[in-house]
């Protein structure tokens, strides 16, 4: 497997323009993140630069499951659908998949996630995953969940690869105006980009970056970032609140092309498993 690959967990850098815990530590995450993605994305227009490679796509499925079933299904996932799909990956059909489960903050409490070329070939996938699911293991009755909604998305600035396993994973949830969101995605690459990789080379992050909408959700920007538990996660929150607002400290939050995204949420969940094999982790090599 080429290590050029996009994958959710293991993402390498793509420098593209695109046209187009406890209460308290928990609002940190939520004031810290969204004022610094104010900050970073309200004052810079989109500049043209060399057309690179297509970024990528990312579907995430979230569903609502029962809550005493989440490591029964996390163990199914490991044992059934990774062998298939990171033959897949092998193929070059996909470029990752994984499944996370909730810790704090969500109605869904259960997501599995693709990422790949573009959608169409995820789909492709998708359906060659179950046909060799249905060959291997026809008499299989999977956990059942519901309240399944799924997100479409376009890969956008992220940080390079890392050979650590996250145990945290934040995704923020943002509405933006849609005319604005190539702005989002070209200001993210040019002012916080460079933060979250001094940070991810510190140690700080396992990973960070951005997806922009494509289809099916009302919030059109998505932004995870991996740590190596939630501890390490607020300290990495508050870290690059402090590293941004140091290198840019006469900006004000809300202002140009970001003023109107006012509505966000997080959700965190615990790395459950994932096509990945890791270096620093026995049970994914």
């Amino acid at each position: 497997m080429e290590t050029h690959f996009l994958r959710l967990d293991r993402v390498p850098v793509r420098r593209q323009s695109t046209n187009g815990g406890s209460t308290v530590m928990l609002q940190r995450v939520f004031t810290l993140s969204f004022l610094s993605f104010c900050l970073c994305v309200g004052t810079t227009s989109a500049q043209d630069e060399e057309e690179a490679a297509d970024p990528g796509a990312l579907i995430i499925s979230y569903f609502k499951c029962d809550f005493n079933d989440l490591g029964a299904i996390s163990a199914e996932t490991d044992s059934l659908d990774i062998p298939i799909f990171r033959e897949l990956v092998d193929e070059g059909m996909l470029w990752g998949y994984g499944m996370m489960g909730h810790d704090w903050a969500g109605y869904e409490n259960v997501i599995f996630w693709y990422s790949g070329e573009s959608k169409e070939k995820i789909f492709a996938a998708q359906e060659e995953w179950t046909k060799r699911l249905e060959q291997r293991h026809p008499d299989h009755e999977r956990i059942a969940c519901h309240g399944h909604r799924d997100g479409i998305y376009t890969l956008g600035p992220n940080t390079g690869p890392t050979s650590r396993k996250p145990g945290t994973t934040a995704v923020s949830f943002f509405k933006c105006p849609t005319d604005k969101l190539g702005d989002i995605n070209d200001a993210t690459e040019k002012m916080a980009l460079p933060i979250w990789e001094e940070m991810v080379e510190a140690g700080d992050y396992d990973g960070v970056g951005i997806a922009i909408h494509d289809w099916a959700g009302y919030e059109n920007v998505l932004m995870w970032r991996h740590a190596k538990d939630k501890s390490s996660l607020f300290a990495a929150v508050d870290k690059y609140g402090e590293m941004f607002q140091e290198k840019y400290p006469d900006l004000e939050p809300g202002t140009g092309p970001m003023q109107g995204c006012n509505t966000h949420r997080d959700q965190i969940y615990w790395w459950g498993t994932s096509t990945a094999r890791y270096e620093d982790a026995d049970d994914d090599m």
